[in-house]
């Protein structure tokens, strides 16, 4: 037997932790808006931003533009990527049905003591002052919990993608007036519908709420969304 020698070598899915580190600031930057869409992120830039090579930023550009986050466009770079209305219309279709799914799976399998937590919470919600940013982290947390409870990671792998790049949409529809206390209603009646362990409740319930998030987005946007610029 002969056996080959050299430099182990990393597997190809996994990054280091530089890069992890790099990959969550930008993800949390560009989905905060902090990047206007079409603006280039050059690997120089981003070196300098994190004091480190380019090496760890290119490969975070390419985790990125797996995420939908940027595109990379050959001999020019990456550049953030904008919601065109077909985006939106695919990616609201895509999380439907996704969630839709993961809402009646849920129902079967849900924790009951966490489902109390989170009751109790959008309760406190509701009763008081709450601010846009109160409701949408209990809201994102709730619909995290929903997507493993289903029990299928890649079902829960690509929501994350898709809750990812409809971030800032969404945050429209939570502040648009009178719709932060609409969305908690939303969300008290998906969590009663868990607890009911009632699947059929579970996905209407979802889906009302997605589909009035859609139309709350299409209103303020005017039906359409932000068109990629012209590379």
């Amino acid at each position: 037997m002969v056996e080959i020698r050299g430099r182990s070598r990393r597997p190809a899915d996994r990054s280091s932790p530089l890069a992890e580190r790099i990959h969550g600031a930008l993800k949390e930057a560009i989905v905060r808006q902090q990047f206007e869409a079409g603006n280039p992120l050059t690997e120089e830039d981003l070196a300098a931003r994190f004091g480190c090579s380019r090496t760890p930023v290119r490969e975070v550009l390419r985790r990125l533009e797996r995420d939908g986050l940027v595109t990379l466009v050959p001999h020019k770079g990456a550049f953030v990527n904008a919601l065109s209305a077909t985006d939106m219309r695919e990616l609201f279709d895509l999380r439907e049905a996704l969630e839709a799914y993961a809402a009646r799976e849920a129902a079967r399998a849900a924790d009951g003591a966490t489902l109390e937590g989170f009751r109790t919470r959008f309760r406190e919600l509701e009763g008081g002052r709450a601010s846009y940013a109160e409701v949408r982290a209990v809201a994102e947390e709730l619909h995290r919990f929903i997507a493993k409870a289903a029990g299928n990671s890649r079902v829960a792998a690509i929501l994350a993608q898709v809750q990812d790049q409809l971030r800032a949409v969404r945050t429209l529809a939570i502040i648009a007036p009178g719709r932060i206390r609409k969305v908690v209603r939303e969300h008290r009646a998906i969590i009663g519908a868990l607890t009911r362990r009632d699947p059929a409740a579970a996905e209407r319930a979802m889906r009302s709420h997605i589909g009035r998030t859609r139309r709350e987005v299409a209103r303020l946007l005017g039906e359409g969304g932000t068109e990629r610029p012209r590379r």
